[in-house]
This record gives C-alpha cells, structure tokens and sequence, in this order.
C-alpha cells in the first residue's frame, strides 16, 4: 500500500509509527492526524513532527499499515 499523503486511501489505514532511538512501536489513527494537520499533509512532514512518547526524541518511523478486518 503507497501512501504518501494522510488523504491517501481514504484514510483507510493505520499507521505504525517507531522511535529509532529506543524502539518504542504505537498505532496512530490517520483521522486523529488528520484533525491536527489536515488530510493534505505529507507523511514524511508528520513523521518528522513526531515525538517518542516514551524517550521524547524526535526521530520517528512511520509506516502506512492495512487496517485489520472486523470480526463478526
């Protein structure tokens, strides 16, 4: 899946985002993103935005992931 922009794919995706500095892995929903940044911005831009919640670097890895299938 190729996504550049937030917009991309309907947003119809999850982001995984890691810390390259202590390895922290979290899920972002590309909607929450979207309020902050609005849906035309650049994954590479909100990447470099990004801070660790756990170690506050700002040196971040973000990674368009198809979103799970619900199950019934």
């Amino acid at each position: 899946m190729e996504v550049t922009r937030l917009g991309d794919n309907f947003g119809d995706y999850i982001l995984s985002a890691r810390c390259r500095k202590c390895k922290h892995a979290r899920t972002i929903d590309p909607h929450t993103l979207a309020q902050l940044v609005g849906w035309n911005a650049r994954l590479a831009n909100v990447a470099a935005r990004l801070r660790c919640s756990k170690c506050s670097a700002r040196n971040c890895e973000v990674i368009a992931l198809p979103r799970p299938k619900k199950r019934r």
